[in-house]
Protein backbone atom coordinates (compact mmCIF):
# COMPACT_ATOMS: atom_id res chain seq x y z
CA UNK A 1 0.00 0.00 0.00
CA UNK A 2 1.40 3.32 -0.91
CA UNK A 3 2.95 5.78 1.85
CA UNK A 4 -0.10 8.78 2.32
CA UNK A 5 1.56 11.96 0.29
CA UNK A 6 2.70 14.45 3.23
CA UNK A 7 1.42 18.33 2.95
CA UNK A 8 3.18 21.44 4.07
CA UNK A 9 1.75 24.72 3.34
CA UNK A 10 3.13 28.34 3.00
CA UNK A 11 0.84 31.51 3.61
CA UNK A 12 1.17 34.98 2.51
CA UNK A 13 -0.95 38.08 2.75
CA UNK A 14 -2.24 37.30 -0.87
CA UNK A 15 -1.66 33.77 -1.43
CA UNK A 16 -2.07 30.21 1.10
CA UNK A 17 -0.42 27.76 -1.11
CA UNK A 18 -0.18 23.49 0.31
CA UNK A 19 1.79 21.51 -1.66
CA UNK A 20 2.81 18.07 -1.07
CA UNK A 21 6.12 18.09 0.77
CA UNK A 22 8.49 16.89 -1.64
CA UNK A 23 7.68 20.09 -3.91
CA UNK A 24 8.85 22.69 -1.71
CA UNK A 25 11.32 24.32 -4.42
CA UNK A 26 8.01 24.21 -6.67
CA UNK A 27 5.84 26.14 -3.95
CA UNK A 28 8.92 28.87 -3.40
CA UNK A 29 8.37 29.18 -7.22
CA UNK A 30 4.61 29.80 -7.37
CA UNK A 31 5.60 32.55 -4.17
CA UNK A 32 7.63 33.80 -6.80
CA UNK A 33 5.74 34.37 -9.70
CA UNK A 34 2.06 34.92 -8.04
CA UNK A 35 2.51 38.64 -8.10
CA UNK A 36 3.56 38.86 -11.34
CA UNK A 37 1.33 37.00 -12.94
CA UNK A 38 -1.81 38.06 -10.90
CA UNK A 39 -0.44 41.48 -12.03
CA UNK A 40 -0.56 40.71 -15.77
CA UNK A 41 -3.88 39.33 -15.24
CA UNK A 42 -5.26 42.21 -13.41
CA UNK A 43 -3.83 44.63 -16.00
CA UNK A 44 -5.37 42.71 -19.07
CA UNK A 45 -8.72 42.20 -17.29
CA UNK A 46 -9.05 45.46 -15.76
CA UNK A 47 -9.97 43.76 -13.13
CA UNK A 48 -9.08 42.99 -9.50
CA UNK A 49 -8.49 39.47 -8.34
CA UNK A 50 -9.55 39.28 -4.56
CA UNK A 51 -7.52 36.93 -2.28
CA UNK A 52 -6.43 35.48 -0.96
CA UNK A 53 -6.13 32.94 -3.72
CA UNK A 54 -5.55 29.43 -1.89
CA UNK A 55 -3.14 27.13 -4.80
CA UNK A 56 -2.88 23.27 -4.22
CA UNK A 57 0.19 21.35 -5.60
CA UNK A 58 0.13 18.03 -6.41
CA UNK A 59 3.12 15.92 -6.99
CA UNK A 60 1.86 12.66 -7.96
CA UNK A 61 -0.77 12.38 -10.89
CA UNK A 62 -3.20 9.88 -9.90
CA UNK A 63 -3.93 11.88 -7.08
CA UNK A 64 -5.27 14.84 -9.04
CA UNK A 65 -6.79 12.50 -11.11
CA UNK A 66 -8.87 11.12 -8.52
CA UNK A 67 -9.91 14.86 -8.03
CA UNK A 68 -10.56 15.55 -12.18
CA UNK A 69 -11.71 12.16 -13.27
CA UNK A 70 -10.03 12.86 -16.37
CA UNK A 71 -6.72 12.67 -17.65
CA UNK A 72 -6.95 15.08 -19.93
CA UNK A 73 -6.45 18.55 -17.90
CA UNK A 74 -3.37 19.40 -15.81
CA UNK A 75 -5.13 22.07 -14.08
CA UNK A 76 -8.28 23.54 -13.03
CA UNK A 77 -9.76 26.57 -11.12
CA UNK A 78 -12.86 26.89 -8.15
CA UNK A 79 -13.40 30.59 -8.58
CA UNK A 80 -16.13 30.67 -6.05
CA UNK A 81 -13.38 29.24 -3.43
CA UNK A 82 -10.66 31.37 -5.06
CA UNK A 83 -8.99 28.14 -5.55
CA UNK A 84 -6.30 26.98 -8.00
CA UNK A 85 -5.21 23.10 -8.15
CA UNK A 86 -2.68 22.34 -10.39
CA UNK A 87 -0.98 18.46 -11.36
CA UNK A 88 2.79 19.54 -11.26
CA UNK A 89 4.08 15.92 -12.73
CA UNK A 90 2.79 17.83 -15.95
CA UNK A 91 5.00 21.03 -15.56
CA UNK A 92 8.05 19.89 -17.53
CA UNK A 93 8.55 22.90 -19.41
CA UNK A 94 10.15 26.31 -17.67
CA UNK A 95 7.45 28.23 -18.92
CA UNK A 96 4.60 26.09 -18.06
CA UNK A 97 4.08 26.98 -14.31
CA UNK A 98 4.36 30.38 -15.06
CA UNK A 99 1.24 29.90 -18.23
CA UNK A 100 -0.73 27.76 -15.88
CA UNK A 101 -1.07 30.28 -13.34
CA UNK A 102 -1.39 32.89 -15.91
CA UNK A 103 -4.62 30.94 -17.06
CA UNK A 104 -5.61 29.99 -13.83
CA UNK A 105 -5.74 33.43 -12.43
CA UNK A 106 -7.97 34.65 -15.39
CA UNK A 107 -10.65 32.17 -14.69
CA UNK A 108 -10.46 33.96 -10.76
CA UNK A 109 -10.39 37.00 -12.05
CA UNK A 110 -13.98 36.32 -14.30
CA UNK A 111 -15.39 35.12 -11.38
CA UNK A 112 -18.96 37.17 -11.73
CA UNK A 113 -22.67 36.98 -9.73
CA UNK A 114 -24.21 35.13 -12.27
CA UNK A 115 -22.91 31.74 -14.17
CA UNK A 116 -21.34 32.75 -17.35
CA UNK A 117 -20.92 30.70 -20.00
CA UNK A 118 -17.89 28.08 -20.12
CA UNK A 119 -16.99 28.64 -23.78
CA UNK A 120 -16.62 32.15 -22.78
CA UNK A 121 -15.13 31.81 -19.28
CA UNK A 122 -12.21 29.16 -21.29
CA UNK A 123 -12.24 31.67 -24.47
CA UNK A 124 -10.82 34.53 -22.37
CA UNK A 125 -8.73 32.84 -20.09
CA UNK A 126 -6.80 31.38 -23.14
CA UNK A 127 -6.60 34.73 -24.45
CA UNK A 128 -5.28 36.30 -21.68
CA UNK A 129 -2.68 33.72 -21.03
CA UNK A 130 -1.39 34.09 -25.33
CA UNK A 131 -3.21 30.58 -26.80
CA UNK A 132 -2.06 28.55 -22.98
CA UNK A 133 -4.95 26.47 -21.68
CA UNK A 134 -5.15 24.02 -19.23
CA UNK A 135 -5.86 20.79 -21.39
CA UNK A 136 -3.38 18.31 -22.14
CA UNK A 137 -1.91 17.81 -24.32
CA UNK A 138 -2.20 21.44 -25.92
CA UNK A 139 -3.78 21.56 -29.86
CA UNK A 140 -6.70 21.90 -31.39
CA UNK A 141 -6.02 23.62 -34.82
CA UNK A 142 -6.17 21.04 -37.05
CA UNK A 143 -9.49 20.12 -35.02
CA UNK A 144 -11.15 23.03 -35.35
CA UNK A 145 -10.38 23.20 -39.39
CA UNK A 146 -11.88 19.92 -39.64
CA UNK A 147 -15.06 20.37 -38.32
CA UNK A 148 -15.64 23.39 -39.96
CA UNK A 149 -14.94 21.86 -43.63
CA UNK A 150 -17.38 19.20 -42.48
CA UNK A 151 -20.02 20.82 -40.88
CA UNK A 152 -19.54 19.58 -37.56
CA UNK A 153 -18.91 22.48 -34.85
CA UNK A 154 -20.22 22.21 -31.48
CA UNK A 155 -23.11 24.21 -30.55
CA UNK A 156 -22.18 26.98 -28.16
CA UNK A 157 -25.44 26.89 -26.27
CA UNK A 158 -23.98 23.09 -25.75
CA UNK A 159 -21.00 24.72 -24.41
CA UNK A 160 -22.53 26.47 -22.00
CA UNK A 161 -22.22 24.74 -18.99
CA UNK A 162 -19.40 21.95 -19.52
CA UNK A 163 -17.17 20.60 -21.93
CA UNK A 164 -17.37 17.31 -23.62
CA UNK A 165 -15.39 14.20 -21.81
CA UNK A 166 -13.69 12.73 -24.73
CA UNK A 167 -10.55 13.90 -26.38
CA UNK A 168 -11.71 14.78 -29.50
CA UNK A 169 -14.55 17.22 -28.49
CA UNK A 170 -12.84 18.35 -25.75
CA UNK A 171 -9.84 19.55 -27.88
CA UNK A 172 -12.47 21.34 -30.50
CA UNK A 173 -14.48 23.05 -27.24
CA UNK A 174 -10.96 24.77 -26.23
CA UNK A 175 -10.31 25.53 -30.09
CA UNK A 176 -13.67 27.36 -30.85
CA UNK A 177 -13.65 29.02 -27.46
CA UNK A 178 -10.58 30.59 -28.29
CA UNK A 179 -11.13 31.05 -31.89
CA UNK A 180 -14.25 33.33 -30.95
CA UNK A 181 -13.54 35.31 -28.33
CA UNK A 182 -9.83 36.34 -30.44
CA UNK A 183 -12.61 37.04 -33.41
CA UNK A 184 -14.46 39.76 -30.86
CA UNK A 185 -11.72 41.39 -29.81
CA UNK A 186 -10.19 41.42 -33.78
CA UNK A 187 -13.77 42.97 -34.74
CA UNK A 188 -15.04 44.72 -32.12
CA UNK A 189 -12.02 45.67 -29.99
CA UNK A 190 -10.92 45.15 -26.36
CA UNK A 191 -13.43 48.07 -24.91
CA UNK A 192 -16.23 46.02 -25.86
CA UNK A 193 -15.56 42.97 -24.17
CA UNK A 194 -14.37 44.84 -20.85
CA UNK A 195 -17.63 46.61 -21.44
CA UNK A 196 -19.15 42.98 -21.49
CA UNK A 197 -17.07 41.61 -18.04
CA UNK A 198 -18.43 44.85 -16.18
CA UNK A 199 -21.96 44.31 -17.03
CA UNK A 200 -21.43 40.44 -15.82
CA UNK A 201 -19.37 41.81 -12.45
CA UNK A 202 -22.66 43.61 -12.52
CA UNK A 203 -25.00 40.61 -12.38
CA UNK A 204 -26.21 40.90 -15.61
CA UNK A 205 -27.02 38.13 -17.76
CA UNK A 206 -25.04 36.96 -20.35
CA UNK A 207 -27.69 37.38 -23.43
CA UNK A 208 -29.01 40.55 -21.86
CA UNK A 209 -25.42 41.53 -21.61
CA UNK A 210 -23.76 40.76 -25.02
CA UNK A 211 -26.58 42.21 -27.30
CA UNK A 212 -26.25 45.39 -25.00
CA UNK A 213 -22.54 45.72 -25.47
CA UNK A 214 -22.44 44.18 -29.23
CA UNK A 215 -25.48 45.00 -30.52
CA UNK A 216 -26.05 41.98 -32.51
CA UNK A 217 -27.94 38.25 -31.39
CA UNK A 218 -25.27 35.69 -30.41
CA UNK A 219 -26.40 33.68 -33.16
CA UNK A 220 -25.57 36.18 -35.62
CA UNK A 221 -21.99 36.73 -34.48
CA UNK A 222 -21.26 33.05 -34.10
CA UNK A 223 -22.60 32.96 -37.89
CA UNK A 224 -19.95 36.10 -38.43
CA UNK A 225 -17.40 34.23 -36.59
CA UNK A 226 -18.21 30.95 -38.90
CA UNK A 227 -17.42 33.04 -42.58
CA UNK A 228 -14.29 34.62 -41.02
CA UNK A 229 -12.63 31.41 -40.01
CA UNK A 230 -13.55 29.86 -43.38
CA UNK A 231 -12.26 32.92 -45.18
CA UNK A 232 -8.91 32.56 -43.06
CA UNK A 233 -8.69 28.76 -43.86
CA UNK A 234 -9.47 29.28 -47.79
CA UNK A 235 -6.71 31.77 -47.76
CA UNK A 236 -3.84 29.66 -46.02
CA UNK A 237 -5.00 26.67 -47.98
CA UNK A 238 -4.47 28.89 -51.21
CA UNK A 239 -1.20 30.38 -49.85
CA UNK A 240 0.60 27.41 -49.28
CA UNK A 241 -0.82 25.80 -52.50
Amino acid sequence: MAEAAKWSEIKTGALQIRFNSELKDAAEEVVRLFPKEKGFVEQKLKREIKGPVRIVLYKRHNEFTKLTRTELVMAFAVPSRSLIVIDFSRMKDPFTLEDTLRHELAHLALKSPNTIPRWFDEGVAQWVAGGFNEFYPLKGEKTLKAALTSDRLIPFWRLERAFPSDRQNLTLAYEQSKSIVEFMIKRYGQDRLYKLLNELQAGSDFDEAFRSVYNVEFRELVKRWKDEVKRQYTWLHFVSN
